[in-house]
């Protein structure tokens, strides 16, 4: 590794209007990992149902097309080496004679051979599931595999205007001894399988309600009971598996005292590519990436960094960001060479999962080195998904919503070597889809974007490295500084003069 892993870690806390450095020790996630990983989602094609582009969308999802996608990840290396499936993978309306989680037969007529290709080709391998058992399931009471029990143990049926998640034809558990069975069953099956991460979505309680399933809950709802059963059956697998939580999720201290417990990471806001369908075209939404969900979700990573600066626990399990797409152009993303380069900087800064959304097979060549150079990722990998993610500050010092932002990570190692990005995340394209909080006060056209040594919490001389320019920029005593356009950053590795060789 390029970078010495301290015990501890560096990170800024605020302090009335300045910050100071305090101490906050690392752990592992909850099932047993220090970094995050990379890899790619199916989500944001399966999505994208346009009426003008028909090869993407539900009926894109097929075998052919993710092993072509796999391959394409073989071929982008780099340790991007996760495949994600969403939703459709699976048989949404019953479980196999044990009531366990079943591929979609359509889909795959053979899944663990399927599995068995993907793990050949050096990647791992992860499915998706919603909440609880299946209602038919229960009704017919099948029995539990390795157990004494029958699925009507686990819940009672539902009936059909019962609310979410009664709507995908299953049943929330109960932390009894019938549902830990089912889950174990299942979870066993998914290590049979040899699966690498589930993602565990539709998971309560959220930051807020966005959708008509979400209305339909019950006051005080949780899932806590369900991750909790999923990660101490992960534990009794014998196989290591990634736990990610979705999506929006509360991340108030209660709620994130458990899902630490149990998650090794948890989507802190909405998803990031546009549900392009035949009702948002109308809309005017046609692209499947736009500006303004960005500048959501690093709103949402503001939220969440600066909450964690007032925990006294330490850091455990990664906050979710979504996927990252910065690959295809036309309409599969719809965002600037600026604003892309924002995007993977701030993924990588924050240490978060970092897997990608795009058709892997259609990556554009001006966009392939950027997904593969090899600081960004060393700067993710090694340091800010191991040791520290990116606090947010203002150039005033302040932690309030900002258009212009300054994120900063470190020190680290025995350079005690700085990143720091600064970023113009302009106004907006689109206010009856998101308004920024600085909205109203959004100053268009470039700004100087300053970053003082005084709201970094540094002293002496800095040699500063502009990072995706890969040069050296030279020297820094009081400031750095850039005058970005709306949705342009920088991100500068800046080391102390005389440490790691360095002399400015």
């Amino acid at each position: 590794m390029l970078f010495a892993r301290p015990k501890s870690i560096l990170l800024l806390a605020l302090l009335s209007r300045v910050h100071a450095l305090t101490k906050l020790s690392k752990e592992d996630s909850a099932n047993g990992f220090r970094n995050s990983f990379r890899g790619w989602s199916s989500f944001p094609l399966q999505a994208y149902d346009h009426p003008e582009h028909q090869d993407y969308g539900p009926a894109w999802f097929t075998e052919d097309n993710l092993l072509k996608q796999a391959r394409a990840l073989q071929d982008l290396g780099n340790g991007y080496d996760y495949l994600m499936l969403d939703s459709g993978w699976s048989d949404g309306g019953e479980g196999d004679e044990n009531g366990r989680i079943k591929p979609n037969k359509t889909i795959f007529p053979d899944f663990k051979a399927f599995s068995k290709q993907v793990h050949n080709m050096g990647l791992k391998l992860g499915v998706y599931i919603v909440p609880g058992a299946f209602n038919s399931d229960i009704v017919d009471n099948k029995p539990i595999a390795d157990s004494q029990f029958g699925m009507s143990d686990v819940n009672t049926p539902c009936s059909t205007d019962a609310p979410f998640p009664c709507t995908f034809g299953r049943r929330d558990l109960q932390d009894n001894p019938a549902s830990r069975a089912w889950v174990s069953s299942v979870v066993k099956q998914f290590a049979d399988w040899e699966i690498d991460l589930i993602k565990f979505d539709y998971i309560h309680p959220k930051a807020s309600n966005e959708s008509p399933l979400d209305d339909k809950l019950p006051d005080g709802y949780s899932n806590f009971l369900d991750v909790d059963i999923y990660h101490d059956a992960i534990s009794a697998s014998g196989r290591q598996m990634w736990l990610l939580l979705s999506y929006n999720l509360d991340i108030s201290h209660d709620a994130t005292e458990r899902w630490r417990k149990s998650a090794d990471s948890y989507r802190i806001s909405t998803d990031v590519n546009n549900p392009v369908d035949g009702k948002s075209v109308p809309a005017g939404i046609t692209t499947m990436v736009s500006w303004f969900a960005i500048q959501k979700m690093s709103e949402a990573l503001r939220i969440y960094m600066s909450a964690q600066l007032s925990e006294t626990r330490n850091l455990k399990g990664f906050a979710d960001v979504d996927s990252l797409m910065i690959g295809n152009t036309g309409f599969l993303n719809g965002l600037s060479a600026a604003q892309r380069m924002t995007y993977m900087g701030l993924w990588a800064m924050s240490g978060a999962p970092m897997y990608l959304g795009d058709d892997l097979t259609k990556i554009d060549d001006a966009y392939r080195p950027w997904l593969t150079k090899k600081e960004v990722l060393e700067i993710h990998d090694d340091w800010t998904s191991q040791e520290s993610p990116g606090i947010y500050v203002n150039p005033d010092g302040s932690r309030n919503p900002s258009q212009l932002q300054i994120w900063e990570a470190g020190p680290f190692g025995d350079d005690e070597e700085v990143v720091v990005l600064l970023a113009n995340m302009g106004c907006t394209e689109r206010a009856d889809r998101y308004e920024p909080p600085w909205g109203s006060n959004c100053q268009p056209g470039g700004q100087n974007v300053v970053a003082t040594y005084e709201v970094l919490q540094l002293q002496g001389r800095y040699c500063v490295r502009d990072v995706w320019a890969s040069e050296d920029t030279g020297a820094a005593d009081t400031q750095v500084s850039k005058v970005l356009d709306e949705g342009q950053s920088v991100l500068y590795r800046m080391t102390p003069n005389g440490k790691g060789g360095k002399n400015c």
